[in-house]
């Protein structure tokens, strides 16, 4: 189970009841439109790519985050989601 906390970041409970979070990075974010499909589409890569849910989340933010950084959803570089995924820190609980 994975919630999106926005541009706060997110938090989730894996299958054996892991429960983690990460922190967005704070961007000059020009514009938010599509960056929950972003955060998605993020998890979906991390996932196929063999990543555990934690660190799919992970990249999932690090691609929201990148897709603030100008207008237009989905217009981002590979460079920026590498940049952001840099900076996404854990939640403490």
């Amino acid at each position: 189970v994975v919630i999106t906390l926005g541009q706060d970041g997110a938090v989730g409970v894996d299958i054996t009841g892991h429960s983690f979070g990460w922190l967005a990075p704070h961007t000059p974010g020009i514009s938010a439109v599509g960056s929950g499909d972003s955060f998605l589409a993020g998890i979906i890569v991390g996932l196929v790519k063999g990543q555990s849910l934690e660190n799919a989340v992970r990249l999932g933010i690090a691609t929201g985050a990148a897709n603030t950084l100008q207008i237009g959803a989905a217009k981002f570089e590979l460079t920026q989601v590498e940049s952001m995924l840099d900076i996404v820190q854990p939640l403490s609980f």
